[in-house]
């Protein structure tokens, strides 16, 4: 890669045709130098032969001289740029235009002895304007101006040579910006009207006037040049001076009669038209510029020239929002879907109306007030109209515009049309992929809504059921499905949906078969509803299906089945609960407790009956008291089986997501059985797992301080589990001190590793304190992960502040700025990218995924200025030819360094995809960055959504 800049810009990845082509070229130019200089070389034998050597021969020797300096200066020009390509380090100009520099010296030389030998002769001023032409061209020794001067001295002001040192004297003038100087000569130079170059004398001399501030004389010294371009004669340039006019009249405050000149004279009336706007809206003339662009509507066809057409509704966007008019900017953008645009234009209006409907958002979210509620609807209504044009115009991204919509809503909590823009943005891409796989984001902004709307219970059930099943439709064997299985059928289990609760433990089932307890737990729920509700005929079907070896329950627990399902109808307080008589049940089962002659056991059923009845209640104080009282009867042998009962019933309630009444249960479970240190261990687990849903992390403390002596050990395993909740629900000091008592870092170096480093990138260049906190743990974590981090960090910083220095170094373009001195320069200032670049691949030789992408984030950034540097470079040569080329080269060099910069933004986008690196600063390298910056505006999901386990 350390040669990979330098040929990117100098050579434009030429295939084997194109080589073949090029070396045919350069074997051409070679021959074609040789002949001339055999020529010129030929004439110079000749005249040195003659014995006896006139003054006209002498003279003919001088300008053989001249010719040959200039062929040389053409090879060794090559040559020099050749050796810059090649060695990218600095050559000697000196050596390498040495033997130019000496024919110079000699054709001098020569020059001075004929002046000296033949003061008084009729070649006195052509040879003081050869001399002046070859120090301009060859030497840069500053004796031009002398030179002319002398050669408009010793010549009549109606000879041709007097005409020509005039002409160069006055280009002199306008290149060093000595405007009046300029004039002074121009104004003689232009009373010879049979030079075929007057139109360009003309040109000129208005630019001087111009900068003279002589707006009128400019004026129509542009519009004369313009006419008599029109005759074969003189040189046409009449693109330079329509390019120049529309300036001039917008300088000159005469809009109105640039109009008129251009309807008159453009050979493109509508693009110059169209340029004469956009100059008068640079200057702030809006109502010019407006009146030109309504006129220009009817004058544009938008069949015929679609590409201008679409460029006048560009300029009217800018126009409209430069010149803060948001009516007419709405109607304007209105219209863009209609618009022809080219690929361009296309991604140009995107990124115009992105950047304007952002800076609404912003604007938005800024005003909202939250405990109010209180937002302007005209703003958030421009906002939505803007997304749907933008969807209109880029139909590729209309599932991420709905997005940003619903992103939109939710910033201002209008959570039902969020709700809804959340779901459409499901299905259209569903039907049309975007750039970015935003299903994630959607469904967990789904739960958010949810959680924030008060719906009614059947259009809650009706929102999770959609998401729900989305999710397991894209994702049905990750993590998270895993657990929205039972949650999808704990949903159908409320509706009493029987078939769909069987359907969805099967889609369950055949994702997850591994989790056997958790679905015959389900299942076990499931014939629970079905006793509770006395659906006798479905309870048979669901024993039957247990009899097949459905899930593989245990004989013992299908024959236990068998004997619900036959006394179903003979336990009367046991009816009287499922039919909605509670409280009856619950006095029967009171009068039986209080019985003096019921023997304790059945004291002991009734308690915990009673017990069972107000967990359904949810009155968990009171089904505690009474399964501790139904525990003072019960034996030994009677309470273990009453624990499995509880442990049932505590799994049943946080499946159901009651946790808070789940961890009641385990704890009560965990204080009566203390002593079954190994059984308990599932119980203890549970707890703490029931308040981390909750994120309860006081009760979680609490139960670890108090029941940890019920165990016979706190499992690693769990201690990982209680250290992820801190980490993923942000409680980075408790995580850190929770690790650090535990020291975890020994026992799961790879995770402690990880998640500091999460922490380290989440307050990176944010929070310095926290990075510092960081750091000092990841240096003490025996990983090899962390040991890279830390050792490949400040090889980024280093380079970042290298390359942030070297993109504010650009070239200074002197006011004589000479072509061969910018070249220069500019080989210069890209050889000293390649120690750059050799750094950044010593960078990426670490292997460190997340600084490798912020690399290429910052060599993004870097190949993105340099293109804009390479197209700002401007020199001052009037030569239209030369700014021809000198702009193709430097739009070739910034093409080069635009596509360097998508190569880098695929390459990174490539590392964060293959190694699912999470990447917390990344701007430049992001395909989509600009509009994700604008647009991710809403609240982060740990801060609204409750919905346990699905937030984002």
């Amino acid at each position: 890669m350390k040669y990979f800049f330098l040929f990117i810009l100098l050579f434009n990845f030429p295939v084997q045709a194109d080589q073949d082509l090029e070396q045919a070229q350069r074997d051409f130019e070679q021959k074609r130098w040789n002949q001339i200089q055999s020529l010129i070389q030929a004439e110079m034998q000749t005249i040195n032969r003659s014995r006896k050597k006139t003054l006209k021969l002498k003279y003919r020797l001088f300008e053989l001289k001249s010719e040959l300096i200039k062929l040389y200066k053409e090879k060794e020009n090559k040559e020099f740029m050749e050796k810059k390509a090649k060695w990218g380090k600095k050559v000697s100009r000196k050596k390498s235009f040495k033997k130019t520099l000496d024919l110079y010296h000699d054709a001098h030389r020569f020059g001075q002895s004929l002046l000296k030998r033949y003061p008084n002769s009729r070649y006195q001023a052509a040879i003081y304007y050869t001399l002046a032409l070859n120090s301009r061209d060859f030497s840069y020794d500053k004796k031009q101006l002398t030179y002319l001067r002398k050669a408009i001295k010793y010549s009549s002001a109606s000879s041709k040579v007097n005409y020509l040192a005039r002409t160069s004297l006055a280009e002199y003038y306008y290149n060093n910006k000595q405007w009046k100087a300029a004039i002074y000569q121009y104004e003689l130079v232009l009373k010879n009207q049979d030079d075929e170059w007057h139109t360009k004398n003309l040109l000129n001399y208005g630019w001087c006037q111009l900068k003279n501030h002589q707006f009128e004389k400019a004026i129509v010294s542009l519009e004369k040049s313009h006419q008599l371009s029109e005759d074969d004669y003189y040189v046409d340039v009449r693109d330079q001076v329509m390019s120049g006019l529309i300036n001039f009249y917008v300088y000159g405050k005469q809009i109105d009669r640039g109009v008129e000149f251009i309807n008159k004279n453009a050979v493109d009336k509508q693009a110059s038209l169209l340029n004469l706007a956009q100059k008068a809206s640079q200057k702030g003339y809006f109502p010019a510029a407006e009146k030109i662009t309504l006129d220009l509507e009817d004058q544009i066809n938008p069949q015929q020239r679609a590409e201008l057409y679409a460029d006048l509704r560009l300029f009217q966007f800018d126009l409209y929002k430069q010149f803060h008019k948001p009516n007419k900017l709405l109607a304007i953008t209105k219209l863009f879907p209609a618009t022809k645009f080219n690929d361009y234009q296309r991604e140009d209006a995107v990124r115009k109306i992105s950047d304007l409907v952002g800076a609404k958002q912003v604007i938005l979210k800024k005003d909202f007030s939250k405990h109010e509620k209180v937002f302007n609807r005209s703003t958030l209504s421009e906002i939505i109209a803007y997304f749907d044009i933008l969807a209109a115009i880029n139909t590729q991204e209309v599932a991420q515009y709905e997005y940003f919509k619903a992103e939109t809503y939710f910033s201002v909590q209008q959570f039902d049309s969020a709700l809804t823009s959340y779901k459409k943005s499901i299905v259209d891409w569903e039907q049309t992929p975007s750039k970015e796989d935003l299903r994630k984001k959607n469904l967990d902004a789904l739960f958010a809504c949810i959680d924030n709307l008060k719906l009614s219970k059947q259009d809650q059930t009706r929102e999770l059921e959609f998401a729900y099943n989305k999710y397991l439709s894209y994702w049905p064997k990750d993590k998270k499905a895993q657990e929205i299985y039972p949650r999808l059928y704990a949903l159908y289990a409320q509706e009493n949906d029987y078939p769909k609760m069987q359907t969805s433990l099967d889609r369950y089932i055949s994702a997850f078969p591994g989790d056997r307890k958790k679905q015959q737990d389900l299942y076990r729920a499931q014939v629970d509803l079905l006793i509770q509700h006395q659906k006798t005929q479905l309870l048979s079907s669901k024993i039957k299906q247990m009899q097949q070896g459905y899930l593989k329950f245990s004989a013992g627990e299908i024959k236990k089945s068998e004997k619900i399902l036959a006394t179903i109808l003979f336990k009367k307080f046991q009816q009287m609960n499922r039919s909605g008589e509670q409280n009856k049940a619950l006095e029967g089962y009171k009068a039986v407790f209080f019985t003096e002659y019921y023997p304790d056991s059945i004291k002991a059923e009734a308690a915990f009956n009673m017990g069972m009845i107000f967990t359904d209640f949810s009155n968990n104080n009171e089904a505690i008291k009474w399964y501790q009282k139904s525990f003072d009867f019960f034996t030994p042998a009677e309470m273990n089986k009453k624990r499995l009962f509880l442990e049932k019933m505590a799994l049943r309630t946080a499946l159901l997501h009651d946790f808070v009444k789940a961890a009641r249960l385990n704890t009560f479970l965990l204080k009566s059985f203390c002593d079954q240190k190994k059984k308990n261990l599932s119980i203890f687990t549970a707890a703490i797992r029931n308040d981390l849903a909750n994120d309860y992390m006081t009760k979680v403390n609490n139960t670890i301080n108090k029941y940890q002596q019920c165990v016979s050990v706190f499992p690693n395993s769990l201690k990982k589990e209680i250290m992820t909740h801190l980490f993923e629900n942000n409680h980075q000091s408790e995580f850190m001190a929770f690790v650090e008592q535990y020291d975890l870092a020994k026992v799961y170096p790879e995770e402690v590793s990880f998640y500091y480093e999460r922490l380290f990138w989440q307050y990176f260049e944010k929070n310095p304190g926290w990075v510092s906190k960081v750091s000092y743990q990841l240096k003490k974590v025996k990983e090899a992960k962390a040991k890279l981090l830390m050792s490949t960090l400040p090889l980024y910083q280093k380079l970042k502040k290298e390359l942030r220095s070297y993109k504010r170094n650009r070239i200074a373009i002197q006011d004589s700025e000479d072509p061969n001195i910018f070249a220069q320069k500019l080989q210069k200032r890209l050889a000293k990218l390649q120690p750059l670049i050799k750094k950044a691949d010593q960078i990426f030789s670490k292997g460190h995924g997340q600084i490798s992408v912020l690399v290429y984030d910052r060599l993004t950034d870097l190949t993105q200025s340099l293109a804009s540097e390479m197209l700002a470079y401007s020199l001052p040569i009037p030569d239209p030819e030369f700014q021809k080329q000198f702009k193709a080269q430097m739009g070739g060099l910034a093409q080069n360094f635009r596509v360097q910069k998508e190569n880098f933004q695929v390459q990174a986008q490539s590392l964060v995809e293959k190694y699912e690196l999470l990447v917390v600063r990344r701007d430049d390298s992001h395909s989509a960055s600009e509009i994700m910056n604008i647009s991710d505006i809403r609240p982060k999901a740990s801060e609204m959504a409750i919905t346990i386990g699905l937030g984002r």
